[in-house]
Formats: structure tokens, C-alpha cells, sequence
């Protein structure tokens, strides 16, 4: 995971104490990404299209 984001093992474990800190932040930031989508999908929702908006929400 560290290897994926740019950054140390250590830079990790100082951000995140405990892995169920980590797991907690992972599945907000999957959560906010669904919540995006949905929204999105919500907001064009002609009927017979597919959204071609971005699944992750602007940063």
C-alpha cells in the first residue's frame, strides 16, 4: 500500500497507528468515491445513457 501511495512503510505507520485506522480510512475514502458516483449517475440520468463523468470525486 505504501509502495502504491509514494511513500515509506514508516511515513504509514506514523500516519496510522493501528491497521484498523488505516482499514477505517480506506473503506471513508472508497465510501466518499461510491457516494461520488452515485451522485453523479443520480444527477444524469437519461434514460438508455451511461455517464461518462469521472467515478472519483475532484480532490
Amino acid at each position: 500500500m505504501a509502495r502504491e501511495a509514494g511513500v515509506g512503510i514508516a511515513t504509514v505507520l506514523r500516519r496510522f497507528r493501528a491497521k484498523e485506522e488505516l482499514a477505517a480510512a480506506v473503506f471513508a475514502d472508497r465510501m466518499d468515491v461510491c457516494a461520488y458516483a452515485i451522485a453523479v449517475a443520480v444527477e444524469d440520468s437519461t434514460p438508455g445513457t451511461v455517464s461518462s463523468a469521472e467515478s472519483r470525486p475532484p480532490a
